[in-house]
């Protein structure tokens, strides 16, 4: 039998006293279709950043392929497709963090990060800008 696509056990997240994810366990076969829904500050986008591996439960654990994204990040981020909610950039990170984050994502090395980084930032003119929020 074939281990299951995803797994996710007992997972837990909190940002300070909220409680973002709460004992969160399911598995996703082969060929299903999986969703998370629910309302805002369901803990949705958290579990979504959990199992892509940009931030770590704070509990639980979780299986991607057979692969834990805490310790195997790239890996992970090469099998696995995440759009974030939003399609733009974050207003909170400055311009280049924006970079960083997606460079990250796509598990870029550092001298193809930073030449394209240059190259993005070129052709925008906005490195002059790099540093500042990019808040709408």
């Amino acid at each position: 039998m074939l281990e299951a696509m995803l797994i996710a056990e007992n997972l837990e997240h909190h940002f300070a006293k909220v409680v973002a994810v709460n004992r969160l366990s399911f598995q996703i076969e082969r060929a299903e279709i999986f969703g998370l829904i629910g309302a805002d500050g369901a803990g949705k986008t958290t579990t979504m950043r959990i199992l892509a591996g940009l931030i770590d439960p704070l509990k639980g654990t979780v299986r991607v392929l057979g692969l834990d994204p805490r310790d195997e990040k790239n890996q992970v981020r090469t099998k696995l497709g995440y759009m974030p909610q939003r399609y733009s950039l974050y207003g909170d990170l400055s311009i280049v963090e924006n970079l960083k984050f997606f460079g990250n994502l796509f598990c870029l090395s550092r001298a193809d990060w930073e030449k394209r980084t240059k190259r993005l930032l070129d052709i925008t003119r906005l490195s002059p800008f790099k540093n500042r929020r990019a808040c709408f």
